[in-house]
């Protein structure tokens, strides 16, 4: 009984072995006392050490992070060279990754593709780790542009995903240089309504001075576009389903500007984010 006039009832449970927690504390517990009597001793010199070791792998990642991580632009490219040459593997890859959503079920699926041909693509929250050649290229979800945005004939600006399209009609056959994210197009040659859209698997085109088709898959393998970026780049479509212009990359030979031509539509394509 204490100051109150409570009296103490100590609940059942606390003495029963029935409970695990309560089975180690009464019975295993003192049987480990027998055989060491500094067992708490122990306890504590473990979990000092053990915070040690932790405070000692944060530092070694933090390291690993300095030297495998490359900024560029809004990507990190990490070696993959120095992934394989991780060791403990599992452990580093997972705290070198945790961060971005990486679980141990996703480090082992890592580990496992990190021989096999690039293109591996792990899709997480908030970002996406592609196996590409020689490295892995981390990046961040970005805003999935629309389906496709059309474009009417009196449309001067449209919206799509992170770009703004401006359109631009000239009396003069004016041909746009140096600046891969405008393209001049012969007005005469368009059908509208217009489409801007994304890469679609059997897209081709007739890529500038040639005179032949090319699937715009081959294009940018030969323009080296990392896979995770091809999705992303803007294709202006002629209402004949025509791929005009792949943004800021190539025209068609079949739109180009010539003598023939008596007015031009100018598009640019303006990054937003």
């Amino acid at each position: 009984m204490d100051e109150n006039h409570l009296t103490y009832v100590e609940d059942s449970s606390n003495s029963s072995v029935k409970y695990a927690r309560n089975k180690i504390r009464l019975e295993v517990v003192p049987k480990l006392k027998e055989l060491n009597p500094a067992l708490e001793h122990t306890f504590e010199n473990n979990l000092a050490h053990f915070r040690d070791l932790e405070l000692f792998l944060e530092q070694q990642v933090a390291g690993l992070k300095k030297e495998l991580f490359i900024p560029i632009g809004n990507e990190l490219h990490i070696s993959l060279d120095g992934i394989k040459k991780l060791e403990p593997k599992r452990l580093l890859l997972f705290k070198l990754l945790q961060e971005y959503g990486f679980n141990e079920s996703t480090i082992d699926d890592l580990i496992s593709a990190l021989d096999k041909h690039s293109g591996k693509v792990f899709e997480l929250p908030g970002y996406r780790l592609l196996l590409d050649r020689g490295k892995l290229i981390l990046t961040k979800q970005n805003q999935q542009p629309d389906t496709e945005t059309m474009i009417g004939i009196n449309d001067h600006e449209v919206n799509y995903g992170n770009y703004k399209l401006t359109v631009l009609h000239d009396d003069s056959p004016l041909i746009i240089k140096d600046n891969p994210m405008a393209v001049s197009i012969d007005t005469g040659l368009l059908v509208y309504p217009l489409t801007l859209r994304s890469w679609q698997q059997g897209d081709h085109f007739y890529p500038l001075g040639m005179k032949a088709t090319k699937k715009l898959s081959d294009f940018f393998i030969d323009q080296k576009v990392p896979l995770h970026e091809k999705k992303e780049i803007p294709l202006l479509v002629n209402g004949n389903d025509d791929i005009i212009w792949i943004g800021g990359y190539r025209l068609d030979e079949r739109y180009k500007v010539s003598r023939k031509t008596k007015k031009v539509t100018i598009f640019e394509l303006i990054k937003t984010i």
